[in-house]
């Protein structure tokens, strides 16, 4: 007989009846028969054992889920902690690049429960983690509930080509215009403090920012924003998903920078005075990507698709780009494959021109983001040429000199900002 048919059900809780919370654990569902069941019992297990003094409960949020979902975390919770459950609106018709549709509204929820049980910690699990280490989710929470820290992002090993719309776009911009250095900002799981959950109850969407954007993005912000105590705790090897996220560039671009550039026009005042960056405290270990990529990438595609978009798209990257970057641009259109090198420097100010596009928006947003789509995978194809015979720790000075130059370039951005026409003719 399965596991789930012997394990009687616990019945879920409202706030009320709870009382109070030392740590709230969150759960955001949506058809996660296959992984929640493992999930929810490895955490809830662990729960005495690493915060024995501590009252945990735990709050699920599911967004309509057609399987099994709802029953299968009541009977894997069974009654070791006090179990919360109710439901979130999501757009079923959307299929997110990045995450969970409708994150940020249902981790919001989540942080409403948090604040009405008084907690002092709060810890976002992402459903479709497989093979879940225990000990390495409560490592996230130890910082918070411990230490004081207001927010703990993960950080894992990953091969060196994974993530690159992180490590070339995300990453070094929140370094660049906000002054904190995070190894993978694009985190699926956090913990927080209490009150800067509280904080993130009273944004009904970050400015305007729909539901549906990166709740990584939206959360790292507000605490780099709201001068909290931010930390980075390395989780080891980098978690399969049972829902991997779309492949597709363009999605992902849209999704993720949506959310990034929707925050820049919202913080101007922050990241204007910002000034250098700091590395922030790390515990856990070394983060250096796998000496070799999971998978075969063809770098002779990204450079035919990025020639390509320079013939299709010259009309929208003129409204974007000065002349000096399309002349740069076109320069490499003709560079030999195996000569094929974006300047860090260049590819810096490319994201900022996007990025206040977005702001001025001389076409649809949407429409827009997809036109970096070329430009990004030159990028990337000039990135694995870079650095295919680098060391792991290689990969990681690689990524560290593009940092650096975003923040160098950051003046570039500060006075188009200002000032947009002062580039163009």
């Amino acid at each position: 007989m399965a596991e789930a048919e012997t394990v009687a059900a616990q019945q879920p809780l409202s706030s009320e009846s709870v009382g109070n919370a030392d740590i709230v654990i969150g759960l955001a569902t949506y058809n996660n028969a296959d992984t929640i069941g493992n999930l929810v019992r490895a955490v809830v297990a662990g729960l005495p054992q690493h915060f024995p003094s501590k009252q945990s409960v735990l709050v699920h949020l599911d967004g309509g889920s057609e399987d099994a979902t709802v029953q299968l975390v009541r009977e894997a919770a069974d009654s070791t902690v006090p179990l919360i459950q109710d439901k979130y609106v999501l757009d079923k018709f959307l299929t997110p690049a990045h995450g969970l549709p409708g994150h940020v509204s249902a981790a919001r929820g989540i942080f409403q429960s948090a604040e009405k049980l008084g907690a002092a910690a709060c810890l976002l699990l992402d459903a479709t983690t497989q093979n879940v280490a225990a000990d390495s989710i409560h490592a996230l929470l130890r910082p918070v509930v411990e230490q004081g820290f207001d927010m703990a992002v993960p950080y894992f090993r990953r091969h060196r080509y994974e993530g690159g719309v992180s490590n070339g776009i995300v990453a070094p911009m929140i370094r660049a215009l906000y002054g904190k250095r995070l190894r993978q900002p694009l985190g699926s799981e956090f913990a927080l403090s209490g009150r800067l959950a509280g904080q993130c109850v009273k944004l009904e969407t970050q400015n305007g920012q729909p539901a549906q954007c990166s709740v990584d993005i939206w959360l790292v912000i507000e605490a780099i924003c709201g001068n909290y105590r931010i930390c980075q705790v390395f989780l080891g090897e980098k978690p399969e998903r049972a829902k991997a996220p779309s492949a597709d560039p363009s999605e992902i671009l849209v999704q993720l920078l949506s959310a990034l550039f929707t925050a820049t026009g919202a913080t101007v005042a922050t990241w204007q005075k910002a000034r250098g960056s700091e590395a922030i405290p790390s515990f856990g270990g070394d983060a250096a990507p796998s000496a070799e990529p999971s998978a075969q990438v063809n770098v002779k595609r990204m450079i035919e698709a990025f020639r390509l978009g320079y013939q299709t798209l010259q009309e929208i990257w003129g409204l974007l780009l000065p002349p000096a970057t399309l002349l740069e641009l076109k320069k490499l259109t003709i560079a030999p494959d195996e000569q094929f090198r974006m300047a860090d420097d260049l590819w810096a100010r490319i994201v900022y021109d996007f990025a206040l596009g977005y702001r001025l928006r001389p076409i649809a947003r949407d429409h827009l983001l997809r036109a970096l789509t070329p430009l990004y995978l030159g990028w990337l194809a000039s990135f694995i040429q870079e650095t295919e015979r680098s060391t792991p720790m290689g990969v990681e000075a690689r990524l560290e000199r593009l940092g650096f130059a975003y923040e160098t370039q950051k003046h570039y951005l500060i006075s188009r900002w200002r000032w947009p026409d002062r580039f163009n003719p």
